[in-house]
């Protein structure tokens, strides 16, 4: 996928989220939003919502078995991708760790955080 198609993407799918924000529903997205390009789209999308941003963290050797079914082009460009993400410049209001977990756990931490209620909208 193009740099370009990629960012395409990524924008049509926060708008979409945005979308559903401002029908009034609380939403909870999972993308990779690791590069600036990624993190100065999410602002701007959300600019004005109480979005609460989480950022989910894992080792390379979880993100590399995570991509083992993969085609290999795609695994190499994900781990590129992994690699070179601005992890120390990157803010959350909560920050978890997936590695050794399913989904349903993860999940269940971010709602156990206590960030989201009342009308608070993850993304």
């Amino acid at each position: 996928m193009s740099l370009e198609i990629d960012r395409r993407l990524r924008a049509a799918n926060l708008q979409a989220a945005r979308t559903y924000v401002d029908a009034g529903f609380s939403v909870l997205i999972e993308m990779d939003l690791g590069d600036p390009w990624g993190q100065a789209t999410a602002e701007q999308v959300f600019f004005g919502t109480d979005a609460i941003r989480v950022m989910l963290i894992c080792e390379r050797r979880t993100a590399a078995r995570r991509l083992e079914n993969r085609p290999a082009a795609a695994q190499a460009s994900a781990l590129r991708a992994f690699d070179s993400a601005p992890w120390s410049t990157l803010t959350a209001e909560l920050v978890v760790t997936t590695d050794d977990k399913d989904a349903v756990t993860v999940a269940a931490e971010i709602l156990a955080s206590g960030l989201f209620s009342g009308e608070t909208r993850p993304t």
